[in-house]
C-alpha cells in the first residue's frame, strides 16, 4: 500500500476514534423535571414551556444544594403540586442557572411578546378606565380590577387554556424576561413586565408585591415564573 493512502487511512481512523470519545463523554440533555407544552408562535418558531408554573418543591430541590438562597414557606403538600411563590428576578436567575447546569438545557423566562402570545386567549377583566388620556393609560385600571385571594391553589386550580398551559389567569403572575425601561448603559435593568390577569411592572427585588412596587393596575396576588426554551 502506498505510504500516502496509508497515512491518509491512519488519520481517518484517528479521527473516527476521536470524534467517538468525544461523542461517549457528551452527556445528552436529561428531561425536564416538570410537563412541557409545545407551542408554535406566530413567526414559526416553536417554543417549549412548561405547563404549569415552577412548583415549591423543585425551588427546594435548588435551595437544598445551595444554589437557590431564597426559601419561601412551604405551601401544603411540601409543596408537590403548589407554585413557588415570593420569588424576584434575582431569584429567578439563580435558579436557571442550577436547572440549566441540572438537565444541560437552556431553559429561560419567556419575553414579555411571548407571554403575550402563549396567553392571548386568556379572558381579560372587565374595568371601568378612570381616564382616557393615553399618558395615563398604565394607572386607567388602577383601583378598578377586583383583586384576585392571595391564598396559594393547587397547581391547575384555575384551568388551562387551548394551547395547554394551566394557570396563566390565576393568582400567581409571572415573571418574563422584558426590561421595563431598557437601556444598554445600565448594569442591572431596575424593573420588569410580569403577566397574569393584568399585566404589571415589579421591581427585580420584591418578592411581595403587596409591599409596593407595582405600576400598572392593581397590585398581582404572588410572583412566581414559568420557563421556556427555544425548540
Amino acid at each position: 500500500m502506498p505510504v500516502s493512502i496509508a497515512l491518509k487511512l491512519g488519520l481517518a481512523a484517528a479521527a473516527g476514534a476521536a470524534a467517538a470519545a468525544l461523542s461517549h463523554n457528551i452527556q445528552p440533555a436529561l428531561p425536564p423535571p416538570f410537563e412541557m407544552v409545545s407551542l408554535v408562535m406566530s413567526n414559526g418558531r416553536q417554543l417549549d414551556a412548561g405547563r404549569d408554573e415552577i412548583t415549591w418543591a423543585l425551588w427546594k430541590q435548588c435551595h437544598d444544594t445551595g444554589a437557590c438562597e431564597n426559601l419561601p414557606p412551604a405551601p401544603p403538600n411540601d409543596g408537590r403540586n403548589y407554585p413557588a411563590t415570593r420569588i424576584n428576578g434575582q431569584d429567578v436567575e439563580q435558579f436557571l442557572s442550577w436547572i440549566n447546569a441540572k438537565t444541560g438545557d437552556e431553559w429561560r423566562l419567556p419575553t414579555l411578546t411571548e407571554w403575550r402570545e402563549m396567553s392571548q386567549t386568556l379572558p381579560k377583566p372587565e374595568s371601568k378606565k378612570r381616564f382616557t388620556d393615553p399618558r395615563l393609560s398604565w394607572a386607567a385600571d388602577y383601583g378598578t380590577v377586583k383583586p384576585q385571594p392571595r391564598k396559594l391553589q393547587p397547581s391547575g386550580s384555575f384551568g388551562a387554556l387551548a394551547n395547554g398551559l394551566r394557570d396563566v389567569g390565576g393568582n400567581v403572575w409571572e415573571w418574563t424576561a422584558s426590561c421595563v425601561n431598557p437601556d444598554p448603559g445600565q448594569y442591572m435593568c431596575p424593573a420588569y413586565f410580569v403577566g397574569g390577569e393584568h399585566e404589571a411592572e415589579i421591581p427585580i427585588f420584591l418578592r411581595d408585591p403587596i409591599t409596593g412596587g407595582c405600576a400598572t393596575g392593581s397590585p398581582p396576588a404572588n410572583l412566581g415564573f414559568r420557563l421556556v426554551r427555544d425548540s
